[in-house]
């Protein structure tokens, strides 16, 4: 989900790539119902649960096998390039892209030490805007996983506890 989405942020041009994240959000959302439409589905022709989840993982495999082999020849960004110090490639993809040579680059490639990690957080400690910020996008990465958690595994339970019993309810209630 996040090399995807950085992906798109990366190689698009201003613009173009906010319709693409929402678009990939949108699409995103749209998954999860289908698949709760398919299992209940599953579910309605009386398919036994042992069988069913079964069913219902590897049914999962198959957009990620796909998107897997569709994603084998795309080249990295300019920006990941750039970090890693093949600036030929990179000035070769950002023209390709963005129609832009980056003619403040070198023509050759260099070796870029990879800072360590304990270097990074403090450069990022330094400067108080970019503290918070980090502290603000740590925050919320943990809690999308809670909600995630919260509203994935909890809410069937809840709708058990107020007292819809019958699994096709609940599932068409997640759904909506």
């Amino acid at each position: 989900i996040a090399s995807g989405y950085t992906y798109i942020m990366e190689s698009m041009p201003k613009g173009k790539r906010e319709v693409m994240g929402n678009r990939w959000q949108g699409m995103f959302g749209l998954g999860e119902v289908a698949c709760i439409i398919v299992v209940t589905i599953m579910l309605l022709s009386g398919m036994r649960h042992d069988l069913l989840w079964r069913i219902g993982l590897g049914l999962g495999a198959v957009p990620a096998l796909i998107l897997f082999l569709m994603r084998l020849d795309i080249s990295d960004t300019a920006l990941s390039l750039i970090q890693s110090g093949k600036f030929k490639q990179a000035k070769k993809v950002a023209k390709q892209i963005f129609n832009d040579p980056l003619e403040m680059l070198p023509d050759e490639d260099y070796q870029i030490q990879r800072p360590r990690t304990r270097d990074f957080l403090a450069d990022i400690w330094k400067d108080k805007t970019r503290r918070r910020a980090s502290i603000y996008a740590w925050i919320s990465n943990a809690a999308q996983g809670i909600e995630f958690s919260a509203f994935g595994f909890y809410l069937p339970i809840i709708f058990k506890l107020a007292g819809i019993n019958d699994m096709v309810t609940i599932n068409f209630l997640l759904a909506g």
